[in-house]
């Protein structure tokens, strides 16, 4: 799969919420929809609007991919405006969690980076993500629990989207980078270590599984690339390749998301800046 795909245009929210909130409307945190769209726009925001009782749980209707998608944008809109909605967690909410269950509006797959927040930058409250994370958000094999763990935020609990989140200066990716691109082994003995896999830390055989996303990248620049341009444009490949494993090892995934009731999307957050880049769902086949 390339990684080249351009950033999607922001969905036409759906107007299929409950009826309006007393709370006062940020224009900042509304997304430059035309004026004929701005009723509709707003009556998706405030996002608890997307509950019955301040809070997703189980007795909420799911929402479309669309509409989950549209969510994001605008929670990401509200956190770079420093315009929050949700405040503290409190008792009631922790309450109506327990006692009613869960129903996220979508899953995210994130790397472990203490850095990247992922409630805080879609400003979100719990109840409203399924998150899994490790380092690299990358997916390895069938067996491992991402795609177990999705199959079930898919399945079980409705979520209607796959949300694959990478970040810039992601460290597993730019361990990669130095691992299949930097200055090769010189010394023999080192070489041979490096290349047994009974010596191997599970480290450094994640940072390996990494290379083919490190590879294309490096294919898509210029011979005078440096380490680190290589490593930025890995960053977006390897969602890309992510998005790609998860729909080549599960049944389940690639069923719903040929029946249109799931969508796998990816993204890159700037940890710098804190804005979320979409890129869209990319190119879904498996070789």
């Amino acid at each position: 799969m390339g990684c080249a795909a351009s950033s999607n245009k922001t969905p036409q929210p759906v107007n299929a919420l409950p009826a309006a909130s007393t709370e006062p409307i940020c224009e900042v945190c509304l997304p430059e929809d035309p004026p004929a769209r701005q009723t509709s726009t707003r009556s998706l925001f405030p996002k608890s609007m997307t509950s019955i009782k301040g809070v997703r749980t189980a007795l909420d209707s799911p929402l479309n991919p669309q509409e989950a998608l549209t969510e994001l944008q605008k929670g990401n809109k509200r956190f770079l405006s420093g315009k929050k909605y949700h405040g503290s967690f409190n008792d009631s909410i922790r309450k109506c969690l327990a006692v009613d269950g869960q129903s996220p509006m979508a899953t995210i797959i994130g790397c472990a980076d203490s850095r990247v927040p992922v409630e805080i930058i879609f400003d979100t409250q719990p109840g409203d993500l399924f998150i899994l994370r490790n380092a690299g958000n990358t997916c390895l094999c069938a067996e491992g629990s991402l795609v177990g763990s999705a199959e079930y935020a898919v399945g079980h609990l409705q979520a209607p989207l796959i949300l694959v989140m990478g970040h810039t200066k992601c460290g597993a990716l730019t361990g990669a980078t130095h691992l299949a691109c930097g200055p090769k082994f010189n010394d023999s003995d080192t070489a041979s270590q490096a290349s047994d896999t009974s010596a191997r830390t599970m480290l450094q055989s994640l940072l390996l599984s990494l290379e083919v996303p490190v590879k294309e990248a490096e294919q898509m620049l210029p011979p005078t690339a440096t380490l680190d341009e290589i490593a930025a444009l890995a960053i977006r490949c390897n969602v890309f390749h992510t998005m790609k494993s998860l729909v080549k090892f599960s049944e389940l995934l690639r069923d719903r998301l040929n029946d249109g009731r799931v969508q796998i999307q990816g993204a890159v957050y700037d940890i710098t800046t804190g804005e979320v880049e979409f890129l869209g769902p990319g190119p879904m086949s498996v070789d």
